[in-house]
């Protein structure tokens, strides 16, 4: 077959100045740490026991709660979880990673389940699926986590709960109090000064933690400038919060409780304040003293509190078990074995792709 004078267009190859796309693979954690988290659950554990002892009484409220209601509240906890995968599916889009709704939705709850189990395990789980079935670089991942999903929602948090306080001072409404009123300040402010902090470009050079940094930059600074990203971010934390709100309002409902959406959402806020600081298998002990401590500040009592606290803790973990199996068997077992996940893929933005390396340093 006769062969033509080859094209001066043609691919030249790899280009050397780019950055290699390659991921960083964190080092096993190590006993020590898995020694002292182990301690410290069951201190918490037991400190939750002591001073639960108090409230021994009010718990007969949970026999009684309306099987409605119940079964509500278990509804109501997946739909919780939803707006987070919506806030995960956005941002990988963005970085070139397709996921669909399903999909994104069963991850969050694995990743809530793996929590239940592992304190801060979920991440791992989702990491690992991530890689292997999408090949999606473990930096893009970690920077959806910290900046879209978690600063944001802090800042949401913080804001939504200086909101809860100033509306106390309306006629006729409780006192605010000063250390919730301090505690959601301080979480609005500190989750953004990180966004205010320039992040340097990826340096030249080869290696896994070096082309981990550069996609780490690469990946934040994408993020961080998509304003459509940021703000459908927001306005879905938004949505996520309400929805956890209701949740909290209808618990202490089927205790026999009548408690306002105010409320309610105030000590949801606080609660999940906790849940992010804690160190404990998806917040046991925190999120619980956290709806205890707001008790006053919202218009009911200690008892009252610990027990709708409590029965939305047994609820949650049942469906975060229940589902987040049914995401195990669907996803992450395929995914291990290296056969297609039972999920259909969507066509990704024009001019993206999975692996799309950051522009080289000039």
């Amino acid at each position: 077959m006769a062969t033509g004078p080859q094209s001066e267009t043609a691919d030249p190859g790899p280009d050397p100045a780019a950055a290699p796309v390659l991921d960083y693979e964190a080092p096993p954690p190590r006993r020590r740490t898995w020694i002292v988290r182990t301690v410290v659950g069951v201190v918490v554990l037991a400190v939750l026991a002591i001073v639960g002892r108090r409230f021994y009484d009010e718990l007969y409220r949970l026999r009684e709660a309306p099987p409605l209601l119940v079964a509500l509240i278990f509804l109501l906890w997946p739909a919780s979880r939803y707006p987070a995968a919506v806030v995960m599916r956005t941002s990988l889009r963005a970085l070139g990673t397709q996921l669909g709704r399903y999909e994104a939705f069963m991850l969050q709850m694995v990743q809530s389940y793996s929590n239940v189990l592992v304190p801060r395990s979920g991440i791992g789980v989702l990491g690992l699926y991530m890689k292997r079935r999408h090949g999606t670089p473990l930096a893009d991942l970690g920077a959806v986590q910290v900046l879209p999903m978690t600063l944001l929602q802090l800042f949401t948090i913080g804001v939504m709960g200086l909101l809860c306080q100033a509306a106390l001072l309306a006629p006729g409404g409780a006192q605010p109090d000063r250390v919730m009123a301090l505690c959601f300040t301080a979480v609005a402010i500190a989750s953004v000064l990180p966004l205010m902090v320039p992040v340097p470009k990826g340096g030249q050079g080869r290696g896994r933690i070096v082309a981990f940094l550069a996609r780490l930059s690469f990946a934040w600074q994408r993020l961080g400038r998509s304003r459509e990203v940021l703000g459908r971010a927001v306005i879905t934390h938004t949505a996520m919060l309400l929805i956890r709100a209701l949740r909290v309002m209808l618990c202490f409902r089927a205790v026999r409780a009548e408690l306002p959406y105010s409320g309610a959402l105030a000590a949801s806020l606080l609660a999940d304040v906790a849940f992010v600081f804690s160190i404990t298998p998806s917040g046991l002990g925190f999120r619980e003293a956290a709806v205890v401590y707001s008790a006053s500040a919202i218009g009911t009592t200690h008892d009252i509190a610990m027990a709708a606290a409590l029965l939305d803790r047994l609820i949650g973990t049942a469906c975060n078990v229940l589902v987040g199996q049914v995401g195990v068997w669907q996803f992450i077992r395929p995914a291990l074995r290296g056969t297609p996940a039972l999920s259909k893929e969507e066509p990704g933005p024009a001019g993206v792709t999975p692996t799309a390396a950051p522009p080289p340093a000039r």
